[in-house]
């Protein structure tokens, strides 16, 4: 773990004055936990019947904080969540949000509906993070609360202006995909779908964190009626990723869901003005829900881990977009995704994280009878609690049923193919791009990029352009609704070869 300077300064004055005082600096989440250890988190409230004031509420109660044994901090603290203060063992095991000094801000998760006690989401945030670029760092912690050990728990770095700043460089516009209500339930969940000009369709759909509502409305509006001109204003290729990693998660808990489109934020970047999605709240993947649909089927876990990579079109306008405009694009992100986190990576990363927590020497009995907590340490993650399958199992399944979809041969690049001839390249594109321009790109004998414009020839897919002679090496691409699809010089279809605009 990063060491602090500025605080092992403050902690003498802190013990020396029998007070806590805020920090003069922001505390980084990274600096304060350590991702891959067992972490300590300590908390004592000034309030003795603490339990009224937060248990009970989500009021922001006044309480200290102790981190690893070096970190002091003051904060509030209140309780979070939703169906999450309901676990399914029905203990005295809650999650908590904690707001700190200049926005060390996170979350103390109770793992809910997971025996595998946090494995789930320390592997959806974790391929989020590779994958997509964006997604919140994890830490497994043992709680104490005034002494008193209270269970494991998986800590959660906030998503807040810091956050966005170290990220993306900040955001114009943030606006957070809400949950439907109990009322509403199924009928105003965050779809991203067009329900005409009045604001008031939208607004118990989505809470504006930064921004205002008629601007996510604009951008829904083009997203469903102007879906050509999308990627002016949205990262169509982050999206990509995103959707392919929620859905292979099978994170039907989040924007896939068609109960609940929910659990993910979509913000505008200042630094170049275009949407893209960020997720929140990944719990509940690979198997830890199952929406009301499917729980009735006799064999719950075969029919989620055998959705389509298409499977939440129907149920979001932004996926929508993406499936039936960017197909290729999406699809080719997808087949990375199978091929870089097979199921033994995935298996893998669980195996690591449960060693992590074989460092408690305490029983987590908040949530886990001793059955349970048994089980989730002796047999590899196998534990079944009604509807909530082993996560090994699920994993296994999962990959095996996207495997065989052999997406990498039915979902190509839109250029098929390059074959040079005689210093002549032809290039092989998709039928459907047959009129756009294709580029020829190489590199001459002095390092400097330089472009060839193909042309046709008899045949209408197929393209040609002569290399100079000091041509180095080349590639080939096209642009295509805003993204580029290029082709590389050597070997089979190259899927990290499509690059963003």
């Amino acid at each position: 773990m990063k060491s602090i300077s500025f605080l092992s300064l403050a902690l003498g004055l802190i013990f020396f004055n029998g007070s806590i005082n805020a920090q003069s600096e922001a505390i980084k989440f990274l600096e304060a936990f350590d991702t891959g250890k067992l972490n300590k988190v300590e908390v004592h409230f000034d309030n003795y019947d603490w339990r009224r004031s937060v248990y009970n509420t989500h009021e922001l109660v006044e309480a200290e904080i102790t981190i690893n044994d070096n970190i002091y901090v003051p904060v509030k603290i209140a309780r979070k969540g939703n169906s999450s203060n309901f676990n399914t063992m029905g203990r005295d095991k809650i999650p908590f949000k904690v707001d700190g000094p200049k926005s060390f801000n996170f979350k103390l998760n109770n793992n809910y509906r997971d025996y595998s006690m946090g494995a789930r989401e320390y592997i959806a945030y974790r391929m989020h993070r590779e994958f997509t670029g964006i997604g919140s760092n994890v830490a497994p912690a043992e709680l104490y609360i005034d002494k008193e050990f209270y269970g494991l728990y998986l800590v959660i770095e906030d998503i807040n202006k810091a956050f966005y700043g170290s990220h993306v460089g900040g955001v114009d516009e943030r606006i957070k995909a809400n949950p439907p209500d109990e009322v509403s339930k199924g009928t105003s969940h965050a779809d991203l779908f067009w329900y005409g000009e009045k604001l008031e369709y939208y607004e118990s759909r989505y809470e504006v964190k930064t921004g205002v509502l008629q601007n996510l409305v604009d951008l829904i509006d083009i997203i469903n009626n102007n879906p050509g001109e999308a990627y002016k204003y949205i990262d169509i290729d982050q999206v990509c990723k995103f959707l392919a990693v929620d859905n292979y998660l099978m994170n039907t808990a989040g924007i896939i869901g068609e109960v609940y489109s929910h659990n993910y934020e979509i913000v505008k970047r200042k630094s170049d003005g275009k949407w893209q999605l960020v997720p929140w709240d990944l719990n509940l993947c690979l198997g830890g829900w199952s929406e009301p649909d499917l729980v009735d089927n006799e064999n719950v876990t075969d029919v989620v881990t055998q959705l389509q990579p298409t499977y939440g079109a129907e149920n979001n306008g932004l996926i929508a977009l993406v499936t039936e405009n960017y197909p290729f694009l999406y699809h080719s992100y997808y087949a990375q995704v199978v091929e870089k986190y097979t199921a033994e990576v995935l298996k893998d990363w669980a195996e690591e994280y449960l060693n992590v927590l074989r460092q408690s020497r305490e029983i987590d009995d908040k949530l886990y009878d001793d059955e349970f907590y048994e089980k989730a340490y002796t047999e590899n993650l196998n534990t079944i609690d009604g509807l909530v399958t082993g996560l090994l199992p699920t994993i296994d399944k999962r990959y095996a049923y996207v495997q065989s979809l052999d997406l990498p041969s039915k979902f190509y690049n839109r250029i098929k193919g390059v074959e040079l001839k005689s210093n002549t390249v032809f290039v092989t594109v998709h039928e459907d791009i047959k009129d756009k321009a294709v580029i020829i790109e190489y590199m001459d004998s002095n390092g400097e990029l330089k472009r060839l414009r193909t042309t046709k020839t008899k045949i209408r897919n197929i393209r040609s352009a002569t290399l100079p002679a000091d041509a180095q090496a080349y590639y080939a691409f096209v642009y295509y609704q805003g993204v580029k699809f290029a082709y590389p010089e050597k070997g089979e279809l190259d899927m990290m070869s499509v690059v963003a605009h």
